[in-house]
C-alpha cells in the first residue's frame, strides 16, 4: 500500500502511452458476452469492446455513473518464449484477451504490481507454479509495454513454471499445510 503513487503513476503512463484503455463494461454485460462466446464456440474471455470508444461513447457511460477499470491492450501476435523448465512454449493472440490492471475504485491488482515490481526491482529470473503459465504472456507483454514507457530498462525475466509439488492424498501443497514446513524435514533428518 505504501507503493500505491507507483502504481497509479504507472497505470496513467500506460494510458497516456496507448498500452491500456478504460472498459466501462458491468459485470453482468461480460458474464452475458462470456456465456455468447461459450455457445458460439469461441475462446471465453474479455471480447475488446471498450478498445476503440469513441468520445461520445465515453461520455454516455459516464453519465449512465459508470467507474471504468483499467484493461491492458495484448497485442495481436503470439508469444513465445523458452521456459527454463518447460522448453519453448507458444501461446496463440486469441487466447489471451485483454486484461485488468485497476479495479473501478483506483486499486491495482497483482497483475500491474507484480511485473512493476519486478521491472523496477530489475529481477532476471522468475519461478513459479505451472498454474501461472496461461499469465506469462499477459506479463511479457506488460515486460515490453513498461520499457517502451520507460518504467524499465528493458529486460524481461527469464520464467520456468515448476510441476505442482503434491501433499497427502496427492492434492496440491499449499504452504499453509504442516507438510510444507522446512523444520518438520530438517526434524525429520532431512539436509
Amino acid at each position: 500500500s505504501d507503493r500505491l503513487p507507483v502504481y497509479a503513476e504507472v497505470a496513467k503512463r500506460l494510458r497516456d502511452g496507448g498500452f491500456a484503455y478504460h472498459c466501462y463494461c458491468s459485470p453482468v454485460e461480460l458474464e452475458e458476452r462470456r456465456e455468447l462466446a461459450k455457445t458460439e464456440g469461441r475462446t471465453p474471455g474479455y471480447d475488446g469492446k471498450c478498445r476503440e470508444l469513441s468520445r461520445d461513447e465515453v461520455e454516455a457511460y459516464e453519465d449512465e455513473g459508470r467507474d471504468p477499470v483499467l484493461r491492458f491492450r495484448m497485442p495481436d501476435r503470439d508469444f513465445e518464449w523458452d521456459d527454463l523448465v518447460r522448453g519453448s512454449i507458444t501461446f496463440g493472440a486469441e487466447h489471451v484477451p485483454d486484461y485488468v490492471l485497476v479495479r473501478a475504485n483506483g486499486e491495482p491488482l497483482y497483475t500491474l504490481v507484480n511485473p512493476v515490481d519486478d521491472a523496477l526491482m530489475r529481477i532476471t529470473h522468475v519461478l513459479r507454479g505451472e498454474d501461472l503459465l496461461s499469465s506469462t504472456p499477459r506479463q511479457i507483454a506488460l515486460y515490453e509495454a513498461l520499457a517502451a514507457i520507460d518504467v524499465s530498462d528493458g529486460t524481461t525475466p527469464r520464467f520456468g513454471h515448476l510441476p505442482y509439488v503434491m501433499g497427502e492424498g496427492n492434492r496440491k501443497l499449499s504452504k499453509r499445510d504442516p507438510e510444507s514446513s522446512l523444520l518438520m524435514y530438517r526434524e525429520g533428518g532431512y539436509l
